[in-house]
């Protein structure tokens, strides 16, 4: 504490998105009329690193799983994807 320095870990999940139960416009409002259906899951992390001059460091991960996703226009099935993030915040 005294240094002003830390490191801080959070991690959700798995989320498993399934019909009348959990879908990703819970989370984001603004996907209701892009997402019909979603069946799968995201496992998100992040971590943040600070010290006396303020956040040193900032990443973020997450491991999408999709067994469906359907839209208006397509569906797609049996997708899978890794997003790092290398900064949160702008510089």
């Amino acid at each position: 504490m005294r240094s002003g320095a830390g490191d801080a870990r959070f991690q959700l999940g798995p989320v498993v998105f399934a019909p009348g139960v959990v879908q990703p416009p819970d989370f984001a409002p603004p996907l209701y009329r892009l997402l019909l259906e979603t069946i799968g899951q995201v496992s998100p992390s992040a971590r943040v690193a600070w010290g006396p001059e303020g956040i040193s460091r900032q990443t973020a991960k997450a491991t999408i799983s999709i067994d469906k996703l359907r839209t208006s226009e397509e569906t797609d099935e049996q997708a899978k994807a890794k997003i790092e993030l290398s900064s949160l915040f702008p510089p």
